[in-house]
């Protein structure tokens, strides 16, 4: 009870401060975190008379400032922003024809006004600050229908305005479990809530409101790491998507990127049957993709928002042209991003469009499409994405500025290519495959490829060999998938540290051809939806439920 917890209202900001109140005598100092350092503050509070903090009492954040109640009514209140502290000279005096159990500290967050509520034998009486310092009766409330003989212990544990919560623990209960009863300040009636915690005594509950903000550490060199490759085995993930149909991927994979020498557990898996899928981008912990629709993802908070298609001209060709062509190549047409500052939430989807040697390219922020007028005009023909000849497009989705950046690299016939970034140094890497080798090129500013290291290939033995590739690459660790003569997948991960190769895990699949895979880091970001433009998607939607196994891929627990 004299730790007080406070997170600034700005959430866009997404700061908050720990706050330690030290009882000296007379003297309250408080100590300070923002979650990097500790100290002491300047400010203190020397009250004219001795009254200690009420035991077991929480602290109310309220208004930026963090209030303790003490035993004679006043308050203590510090603002953890302003480091301002001030002593409200409040009092309280409860009813003498009633038998006082534990009161309650809260606040009313509808009035925005701390409040005190005690309890007796008959009834609860919710009480207000005023302005005045002094508590005003605001509401009283009859006990809930019961056996009093038959309890043990009550207690207020919870009230905001809108709802009271009444802790019960009754005398025959073999379990010593607590019964939870709610009451409606708006309904004015009372119903259960449940029984929790068995064979335990519950003296403190707290109301939690889900958000989706977080905490970010914005400076690596006070960042603290924590080792357990088990808890945070799902912080990085292979997300995998294979095309069985020729015409989107039906089978979804995940395996989370921690590598072990001998294990051959299979991840999780989805089959979506005949229900094509396209991953088209992994981006900040968001999936672009497109089943029955175009949707933007978050796997780890289980959200998902429907895209308005309608005004694009070239997604339609993308997921329902020529049969002919495969998904993984529909899915190089289109590039996902989102924007670096995460308060903002904004994303851009680009498809590009080839037309002989001009290169067009659309755009979406969500709501709308239209084309770019920027294009490239390239003086020789040369497919996506890498082009074949080594070239690179580069669009800034923010700019609309293109170029082409006339890199050279010539493959032979036997090699496996892969295009990636390295994450630590923020470049562009190509990396190239051979049975016997892999060699990670990284692409410098003069526009050429220069070798960075070359790493001995996974032993794969030829005899149940399909086919393998190369999957994923972020600088720290390179991904191959191989194919064996079952079609049975093995994930094979290169520690690029350590500087050894490890198993992730194995897939089931029914195709050898080559399919998507994408590095997936979770977030609990997301990109909100203005009202006016908001697309429903329909209760019985039946792409909903193959969205929500997808989703379920990534699993924390």
């Amino acid at each position: 009870m004299c730790v007080g917890f406070a997170v600034n209202r700005n959430r866009t900001t997404m700061r908050f401060k720990i706050v330690c109140i030290l009882e000296m005598q007379t003297v309250y100092k408080f100590e300070i975190s923002d979650g990097y350092s500790w100290r002491l503050s300047e400010t203190t509070i020397t009250p004219s008379s001795k009254s200690d903090l009420m035991t077991r009492m929480k602290p109310v954040y309220l208004d930026n400032t963090l209030h303790w109640l003490r035993n004679d009514g006043s308050i203590i209140a510090f603002n953890p922003e302003t480091e301002q502290a001030r002593l409200i000279p409040s009092r309280f005096r409860f009813d003498d024809n009633y038998m006082v159990i534990k009161p309650l500290f809260a606040a009313n967050e509808d009035i925005n006004r701390l409040t005190l509520i005690s309890m007796a034998i008959k009834r609860i009486s919710v009480y207000t600050l005023l302005q005045d310092s002094k508590w005003a009766l605001a509401k009283r409330i009859k006990y809930i229908s019961t056996d009093r003989r038959e309890i043990i212990a009550s207690d207020v544990v919870a009230y905001d305005g809108k709802c009271l919560v009444l802790r019960q623990m009754k005398k025959d209960d073999p379990h010593w479990r607590s019964v939870v009863h709610v009451y409606d300040m708006e309904a004015n009636c009372w119903r259960g809530l449940g029984a929790i915690c068995q064979y335990a005594i519950v003296y403190e509950l707290y109301k939690i409101t889900p958000s989706l903000f977080f905490v970010e550490e914005d400076d690596e060199k006070q960042k603290v790491v924590v080792a357990s490759n088990h808890q945070h085995m799902y912080l990085t993930s292979v997300l995998g998507a294979i095309d069985t149909t020729n015409y989107g991927a039906t089978y979804i994979f995940c395996q989370p990127l921690v590598s072990s020498r001998d294990s051959m557990s299979p991840g999780n898996e989805v089959n979506l049957f005949r229900e094509p899928c396209y991953i088209f981008g992994s981006c900040s912990g968001l999936l672009l993709l497109y089943i029955g629709g175009l949707f933007v993802v978050n796997p780890l908070t289980k959200r998902f928002r429907l895209l308005d298609r309608s005004g694009s001209k070239l997604l339609p060709i993308i997921v329902g042209g020529d049969r002919n062509v495969a998904g993984t190549e529909r899915a190089m047409c289109v590039g996902f991003t989102v924007n670096g500052n995460r308060t903002t939430k904004r994303f851009k989807i680009v498809c590009i469009h080839e037309m002989e040697t001009v290169y067009a390219f659309e755009i979406s922020d969500g709501y709308s499409w239209r084309l770019s007028e920027t294009t490239i005009t390239n003086s020789s023909k040369s497919d996506l994405t890498l082009r074949n000849d080594g070239s690179i497009i580069a669009f800034n989705p923010e700019t609309e500025q293109a170029r082409l950046i006339a890199s050279i690299f010539h493959q032979k016939p036997e090699m496996k290519l892969f295009s990636a970034a390295d994450d630590k140094l923020n470049r562009l890497t190509l990396i190239s495959g051979t049975g016997e080798e892999i060699t990670v090129y990284t692409l410098l500013e003069n526009s050429k490829w220069t070798l960075a290291r070359q790493i001995k290939n996974v032993s794969m033995k030829e005899s149940e060999l399909v086919c393998w590739n190369i999957v994923v690459y972020d600088g720290k660790n390179l991904v191959v998938r191989e194919m064996k003569d079952r079609l049975k997948g093995v994930v094979h991960v290169y520690d690029m540290e350590v500087n050894s190769w490890g198993v992730i895990g194995s897939t089931t699949s029914w195709s050898t051809r080559v399919p998507d895979f994408y590095k997936f880091t979770p977030t609990l970001f997301f990109v909100e939806e203005d009202e006016q433009h908001k697309v429903v998607v329909a209760y019985n939607d039946q792409h909903v439920s193959y969205l929500t196994a997808i989703m379920g891929l990534v699993d924390t627990t």
